[in-house]
């Protein structure tokens, strides 16, 4: 028999990562959800799909993308349990309303921490496995507030424009390995 096709999912425990790793699981791929709460998220995730505790096709992982520790960490168990995986969903990501003088700097640190940094991390952890294995989709969930500048938006649309200005120099890593910055909504990984 072979392998189920793999994909990691940040952001898994809610929201459209949840809904990713639902319908990815269902359509046989193996699913390692990465998540900061992972005892829920992973409950949400069973209760949804039906998994068992057991089911080696959903996997949960702690990370957190704005401690660098944590990210290691789980690029370490992510590789020990898909090796390279076949897509790379960057879905995390938290945003926030205001104009520039009205966001403490705290927040912007943190929302780039969740957004940028900490996907870069990851994907420079697994990038080297997907290219030796000649394969893999990296895909980067982003909003039309990084393609245009919304009013009163300004961490949430710099931080989604940096997502998509890395999504269009980077190209993925060349011919074996993939990019795509996708609204919500397209279900094609």
């Amino acid at each position: 028999m072979t392998e189920p096709r793999s994909v990691v999912i940040t952001g898994a425990s809610r929201g459209l990562g949840l809904a990713s790793a639902i319908h990815l699981y269902r359509a046989g791929w193996k699913v390692v959800a990465a998540m900061r709460s992972v005892d829920s998220g992973m409950d949400n995730l069973r209760r949804a799909t039906g998994a068992g505790h057991d089911d080696d096709r959903l996997i949960g992982v702690h990370l957190d993308l704005t401690d660098p520790a944590s990210v290691d960490e789980a690029a370490t168990v992510i590789g020990a349990s898909v090796d390279a995986p076949d897509g790379l969903v960057h879905n995390a990501g938290i945003s926030a309303a205001g104009m520039v003088e009205e966001t403490p700097a705290d927040l912007w640190e943190r929302m780039f921490a969740t957004n940028i940094f900490g996907p870069v991390a990851l994907t420079r952890a697994l990038l080297p496995s997907m290219r030796a294995a000649g394969r893999g989709r990296i895909v980067l969930v982003s909003s039309q507030g990084g393609v245009r500048g919304m009013p009163a938006t300004a961490p949430f649309s710099a931080v989604k424009g940096a997502l998509e200005r890395w999504g269009e120099v980077d190209g993925g890593g060349g011919d074996a390995v993939r990019d795509r910055r996708d609204d919500p909504g397209d279900g094609d990984l």
